[in-house]
């Protein structure tokens, strides 16, 4: 079975904002990255996207080890799912149900992140991984373009 890691990163300006989420595959000596984004979002809705975007990547069952910074994402994935998948992805709270945040993405992922072995790891913003810089780079881009925040070059274009 193949040994794949999944690096994925996401970030949001404001709560909900607009937001950007990416992701990086490598197996041996190959890799790839994508990356995405959307308005009215939270970072939480972006961190869950890049995961399932990653997933939908992965063509075979593989043992896929995930880094995000998320320490919620990891244990989600690798623990929690579970649990949600028997409730039908709400959280029971003083005798209801209530709806799980992300529900419909947690519930999307859930048998594609079925078919794999799984572990993960929290990876720290600035810690010196490469990837999970290059991801939060490509997150945070994507967020410039699916937001209202000016990039710096159109800055410097409407001052002249």
């Amino acid at each position: 079975m193949k040994r794949i890691t999944l690096t994925v990163g996401a970030t949001s300006v404001g709560c909900p904002g607009h937001g950007g989420w990416a992701y990086i595959l490598r197996y041996g000596q190959h890799s790839l990255d994508r990356s995405g984004g959307s308005s009215d979002v939270t970072k939480g809705r972006m961190e869950l996207q890049a995961l399932l975007e990653g997933f939908k990547a992965i063509k075979e069952p593989c043992d896929v080890v995930l880094f995000s910074e998320s320490q919620h994402l990891v244990d989600g994935l690798t623990g929690w799912r579970k649990e949600w998948r028997l409730t039908l992805f709400t959280r029971l709270r003083v005798q209801s149900h209530l709806p799980l945040a992300d529900g419909d993405l947690w519930e999307e992922l859930d048998p594609l992140a079925e078919k794999h072995f799984l572990a993960g790891k929290c990876v720290r913003r600035l810690s010196g991984d490469q990837d999970m810089e290059r991801c939060l780079a490509l997150a945070e881009a994507q967020a410039v373009l699916h937001g209202a925040v000016p990039s710096w070059s159109s800055l410097v274009d409407q001052a002249a």
